[in-house]
């Protein structure tokens, strides 16, 4: 095919891959044959070199580069904390080249997961972009994750009742899983704690009374699953009922409504 259709073919090619991958995709003439695509976040280079081969380009040679934005960066920061994977020190000397790498695999990385992952990203953003400044400095970005963790960036959120606990109570390394990665605590030990902290803020008392339910469901389903397995053994249900503090009528009643996972009081969705 001849080479005159090629810059038609390269920038045709670029325009469809754009509305396919949903990213702004630029074809730029170098010399030659050579050509390059480039385009900011949208899919990663792997998914658009896949398509090149795939394509007919009247012999153009396609080299390819994405860049990331400020946002894709605080994206890749606020999720490289909280999978725990933050190695600064160690394998890699900079927070902004772990991120970079990390993002190299991911498609779209300027797009947030849920609100709260949009909450925290806007608050890294606005922490990281200098006085007078229109935009994020975006080594700070993940230097400010390094060097602070997760928890502070929830100021201004809305927490769930098993952060608001583990924001007061966790100590050790429940409050460095917290600090750094916005870990909460296991229900049970967060509810101990605050059970056990004779003046709770009215925060931290509403907290622990909508985690009952939860604690009421979790043990109905141990209740279950410790039944199931005595019945299994063949244990009569006179000797259940004894160990369970009740007859032999009610622990049959019970596991059966346990095992058909009739709802209860703990267990009924409102």
């Amino acid at each position: 095919m001849s080479g005159s259709d090629r810059p038609r073919r390269v920038r045709a090619f670029a325009h469809d891959l754009s509305t396919r991958l949903q990213a702004r995709i630029q074809a730029t003439y170098d010399s030659g044959t050579r050509w390059y695509l480039e385009w900011v976040d949208g899919p990663t280079r792997a998914a658009v070199r896949d398509a090149v081969d795939a394509a007919d380009l009247a012999g153009a040679q396609i080299q390819t580069s994405r860049s990331v934005s400020s946002r894709a960066v605080a994206v890749g920061a606020v999720r490289l904390a909280v999978s725990g994977e933050f190695a600064i020190g160690r394998r890699w000397g900079r927070a902004s080249t772990q991120i970079e790498h990390y993002l190299e695999d991911v498609d779209h990385p300027e797009r947030v997961a849920d609100g709260r992952e949009e909450h925290l990203v806007g608050r890294l953003l606005a922490a990281a972009t200098p006085p007078g400044q229109p935009w994020p400095d975006e080594d700070r970005i993940g230097e400010l994750v390094a060097e602070n963790g997760l928890a502070w960036l929830f100021d201004g959120a809305e927490l769930g009742p098993l952060e608001v606990l583990t924001a007061r109570y966790a100590e050790g390394r429940a409050a460095l899983a917290w600090r750094d990665r916005a870990a909460t605590m296991p229900l049970r030990p967060a509810v101990e704690a605050a059970l056990a902290d004779p003046d709770p803020d009215p925060a931290s008392a509403l907290a622990t009374l909508s985690l009952l339910r939860q604690l009421r469901l979790e043990q109905e389903q141990a209740e279950a699953a410790a039944i199931a397995a005595a019945r299994r053994a063949e244990v009569s249900w006179s000797d259940i009922g004894a160990a369970l503090g009740v007859s032999k009528q009610s622990a049959h009643k019970w596991g059966s409504r346990r095992a058909a996972g009739v709802p209860t009081r703990a267990s009924v969705q409102g």
